[in-house]
């Protein structure tokens, strides 16, 4: 639990498979660590929230049509975002049944996440320079 909540603090992304049971499973672990290790408060520092069709990760390099416009088992596919400080930490993903689309999502997800302002990679890249 200490290592997720420096790992998310710190400028790291985890991307969830949206099975509800894990889900619901990393939203309370996700939680606890973050208050107990990080010391942030829940819906203040940290939070989860929909993602929009015109959320800018359904166009980080493949354009994805507006993210979950598809149907499965009778429910529109919902992906929701992890926000820590104002900055996306992570993506729960529900699985399409076009495996292509899956791979796109999830290149989009590495695509979006290594620039954001505190990702470890922006850090990494101002030691560099």
């Amino acid at each position: 639990m200490e290592n997720l909540a420096r790992y998310l603090i710190g400028g790291g992304f985890v991307i969830i498979n949206h099975h509800v049971r894990l889900r619901d499973y990393f939203a309370e672990y996700w939680s606890e660590a973050l208050v107990k290790y990080g010391g942030l408060v829940a819906g203040q520092d940290f939070w989860t929230q929909r993602l929009v069709p015109g959320h800018p990760i359904y166009n980080a390099f493949f354009k994805l049509d507006g993210g979950y416009s598809t149907q499965i088992y009778g429910n529109a596919t919902v992906r929701w975002g992890y926000f820590v400080k104002g900055r996306m930490v992570g993506i729960s993903t529900p699985e399409w049944h076009d495996f292509a689309k899956n791979y796109k999502m999830i290149v989009n997800s590495v695509i979006y996440a290594l620039p954001q302002e505190g990702s470890i990679t922006q850090r990494l890249m101002q030691m560099v320079h």
